[in-house]
C-alpha cells in the first residue's frame, strides 16, 4: 500500500488509516464528513477518495443513513480480533485490490 506504484495517494492512505482507527475505536467506522473535518480535507474530496477505496474493497460500507455513508476498514488489512475471529470475519468479504496494480490470480 505504501509503494509509489500502488495507486494510493497520501491523502487516501490517511483516510484509510483514520477509518481504521475509528473502526476499532468503538465507533464502527467514520463518515467522509467526520474524516474530512479531522484530516483537514474537503468533504467532496474525502467522499471521492472513500468511494475509490470502497470500490477496491479497502473500505467497506458499515452503515447507510439517507445519503450519509459510514465506512470501515476491511478485516483483511486491519483487525483487532484474535486470529480465529479475524479469519472468520475476513472470510465473508472479498479480498481488497490496489488501484494501481492488477488483481493477482490465485495459483491452483
Amino acid at each position: 500500500m505504501l509503494a509509489a506504484d500502488s495507486g494510493i495517494t497520501g491523502n487516501e492512505f490517511r483516510l484509510f488509516f483514520y477509518c481504521g482507527i475509528m473502526t476499532y475505536n468503538g465507533k464502527g467506522g467514520a463518515t467522509a464528513v467526520e474524516a474530512a473535518d479531522f484530516l483537514g480535507l474537503t468533504p467532496q474530496a474525502t467522499r471521492r477518495m472513500a468511494k475509490k477505496l470502497a470500490e477496491h474493497k479497502m473500505l467497506l460500507v458499515a452503515d447507510v443513513i439517507g445519503r450519509t455513508i459510514k465506512y470501515r476498514v476491511t478485516p483483511h488489512i486491519v483487525s483487532s480480533l484474535s486470529g480465529r475471529e479475524q479469519s472468520e470475519e475476513a472470510a465473508s468479504y472479498h479480498l481488497p485490490t490496489l488501484p494501481g496494480r492488477p488483481a493477482q490470480r490465485r495459483r491452483a
